[in-house]
């Protein structure tokens, strides 16, 4: 038993930080939206005040995660992640006394704080230190865990407001987070291989790491236009993933004026397809061109937009047809991203680099959640923010072609030294 766990050490790891994953993200990002058509109802606030938590959210994850990376460069990130799960389901717990708008913002904080202690950029860090030659999968099931806790807990949730009402079955969910993530840290997570090496016992010595895996220092990175491409097509893409998963629940009850007993199913479909997403994408990730598979992945995620926008309350085919190519291709862009990231920045300064890179994105997953509740608020309708988010995406893809580009100038010129 115990040179079978020791065989399999690395995919013991990877189902520790999937359990984070659902819970952290699958909660806090995916399902708590569901919230806002009843927290509207019992409070009175606008759609702005409504997504102002979520903009603090974004924000304040921005500014503490570059510090976080550092510290995940120098320490345990299985011990920082332990203090970050800590926070999310004391926040969790929080939640469920709020009665005003100051309160649900400083729980946001929280989250924010402790999503950048235990959140993607930690769980990427360890992932790329146990995988390199099946990393591509092991992203996609990452990322595909957070999809299955969007898929799960919108039911939970849903059903718990239903018997519970809205505050019962938020500390139920917390309740569930707790027990899925205290046991994964303190049981399966493991900062790195035994004998430090990036390779270490983690993959066959046939798909060790090419000596280029070094990866550039972050001043080297920042000297590059690829650096710069790459924050445009990733902040693109987050500011349009974040505001789509934060007003999808509003528009489709406000807008389309669809059931809100339905939407918990809709989220279901949503994050349920997403699975699908995550993990086709991270296999394409490992035999097709990273860039190629992203603007693959975008344009799906843009004829999900395009659905969305003119999604009408009687069109129940088109509503769960915008569920399954919109989760596929949200999930696909999320997926393609990092891979992205890890194929050009992996190495010793990873932890900085994807800081700084999950920082500008977190920033503009935040205006995007402001900016499209600001214009809902000024025209009573969502039609000018889906026009908006319609367009970053065709900014992603010809970004994600130039870095392309760059690549092959840089394939052509020699490894950067």
């Amino acid at each position: 038993m115990n040179n079978f766990f020791e065989q399999y050490r690395r995919w013991f790891v990877l189902f520790g930080l999937m359990l984070i994953y659902a819970a952290s993200s699958g909660i806090i990002v995916h399902t708590l939206p569901l919230l806002y058509p009843p927290l509207i109802d019992e409070f009175g606030w606008t759609i702005t005040q409504m997504t102002l938590p979520a903009t603090v959210l974004s924000i304040f994850g921005a500014i503490t995660s570059p510090p976080a990376g550092v510290l995940f460069d120098r320490f345990s990130v299985r011990r920082i992640m332990l203090v970050g799960t800590i926070g999310i389901v004391l926040s969790l717990m929080c939640f469920s006394f709020i009665s005003s708008l100051w309160q649900l913002v400083t729980v946001y904080l929280v989250f924010g704080l402790a999503m950048s202690l235990c959140g993607l950029t930690a769980s990427m860090v360890i992932l790329t230190k146990w995988f390199y030659g099946k990393r591509g999968i092991a992203t996609g099931l990452l990322l595909m865990s957070s999809s299955l806790g969007g898929a799960i807990f919108p039911l939970i949730l849903g059903s718990g407001i239903e018997a519970l009402g809205w505050r019962n079955a938020v500390v139920l969910v917390s309740i569930i987070a707790a027990c899925m993530t205290l046991p994964a840290i303190i049981f399966l997570l493991l900062d790195k291989p035994n004998n430090s090496d990036i390779r270490g016992n983690a993959e066959p010595i046939n798909q060790a790491p090419p000596l280029t895996l070094q990866g550039p220092t972050l001043r080297a990175a920042i000297k590059t236009p690829t650096f710069y491409f790459v924050l445009i097509a990733t902040g693109a893409i987050w500011f349009t993933v974040i505001a789509l998963t934060q007003h999808q629940s509003l528009h489709l009850v406000l807008d389309v004026g669809i059931d809100s007993k339905l939407l918990p199913m809709v989220f279901s479909a949503f994050f349920g397809c997403s699975v699908i997403g995550k993990f086709s994408f991270g296999w394409l990730g490992d035999h097709l061109n990273k860039e190629l598979s992203m603007i693959a992945s975008i344009l799906l995620l843009t004829v999900g937009l395009l659905i969305i926008r003119s999604l009408n309350a009687d069109d129940v085919t088109m509503l769960f047809a915008y569920a399954v190519i919109g989760g596929i291709g949200f999930s696909g862009a999320f997926t393609t991203i990092q891979l992205l990231i890890a194929e050009h920045y992996a190495g010793n300064s990873y932890g900085k680099i994807l800081a700084i890179i999950v920082m500008i994105d977190s920033l503009a997953g935040g205006l995007g959640t402001r900016v499209m509740a600001s214009m809902r608020d000024a025209s009573d309708s969502y039609t000018t923010g889906w026009n908006l988010l319609i367009a970053l995406c065709i900014v992603a893809i010809f970004s994600t072609f130039i870095i392309r580009q760059l690549n092959y100038s840089k394939t052509a010129a020699g490894p950067l030294n």
